[in-house]
């Protein structure tokens, strides 16, 4: 039976494609279906599990006993989390010639082995402080306003802690293969009024964190701008609401960014308690 709808509209006369170009456009998209640069860590990924089946002299289809005895091997060497992410990875890789490698992932011994390698192998989050304003000020202080590199990078980290930016978000890559020219604001859509500016460049992320690394010590990095400028809206009493559409976070998780003591932390989530009667 064709199924048939009540619902009257004019369709535009359009040429239909060929099956060729179905799948040369499928294909196109596909390819694009992820980030060039997480493309390339997956790479890595898969890189790593080959090796693996190759001097245990297993074979390179994926079973639950290898994605097991992979994840007991590279935990002794990388942080649990890292291997969590290296079977996604491996996964997305492996699908189209093993389909049946997600259900593997998601078997209970894999699941269990890697439950109980993160108790073994697990290690503290470490967290890069929270950027402030007095940070801002000795920059502001100690920078060369005659030199272009150093306003640039003023400008930079000002730009990223005001408008809760991470430092990748504003610089290219140091691998030239990673560029992407589609992520990249262009200079000509720079504007400046009495109110507000836009500003964006193309410096590569290795040469802003050493000047980073200039003003302060290696608690401090390219997502502390994030962090600090987070922190400091909540600290002058912008609403968690806020907070989050400005920092162009999806959920509650921006939280975590947000680098006080609990008291602050709790005045964000419970207001009502927060106030004095």
């Amino acid at each position: 039976m064709i199924p048939t709808t009540s619902v009257r509209s004019r369709q535009p006369v359009r040429e239909p494609w060929s099956r060729e170009k179905l799948y040369h456009e499928r294909a196109i998209a596909i390819g694009q279906c992820i980030d060039l640069s997480t493309w390339k860590s997956y790479g890595s990924a898969l890189n790593s599990y080959l090796n693996f089946v190759h001097i245990h002299n297993m074979p390179v289809k994926p079973t639950e006993d290898t994605l097991s005895f992979y994840v007991i091997f590279q935990c002794s060497l990388l942080k649990p989390d890292s291997v969590d992410t290296y079977l996604s990875g491996i996964c997305h890789q492996l699908k189209p010639y093993f389909p049946t490698i997600r259900q593997m992932r998601k078997s209970s011994i894999v699941h269990h082995t890697l439950q109980g390698c993160m108790r073994l192998h697990g290690s503290p989050t470490s967290c890069k402080r929270a950027l402030t304003l007095d940070d801002l000020s000795i920059v502001i202080a100690q920078t060369d306003h005659n030199s272009y590199d150093d306003c640039l990078f003023l400008a930079m980290i000002l730009t990223g802690f005001f408008a809760l930016l991470r430092l990748g978000e504003m610089t290219f890559p140091d691998e030239k293969s990673l560029h992407n020219w589609r992520k990249i604001t262009r200079h000509s859509t720079v504007s400046i009024s009495d109110d507000r500016y836009q500003f964006l460049t193309k410096p590569t992320a290795s040469s802003k964190a050493i000047k980073l690394a200039l003003f302060f010590d290696k608690g401090v990095a390219g997502q502390s701008m994030h962090a600090g400028g987070a922190t400091s809206l909540a600290e002058h009493g912008v609403a968690p609401a806020l907070i989050q559409v400005t920092g162009r976070w999806t959920s509650d998780s921006f939280l975590v960014y947000i680098r006080k003591n609990p008291v602050l932390m709790g005045s964000l989530i419970f207001p009502e308690h927060a106030r004095c009667p």
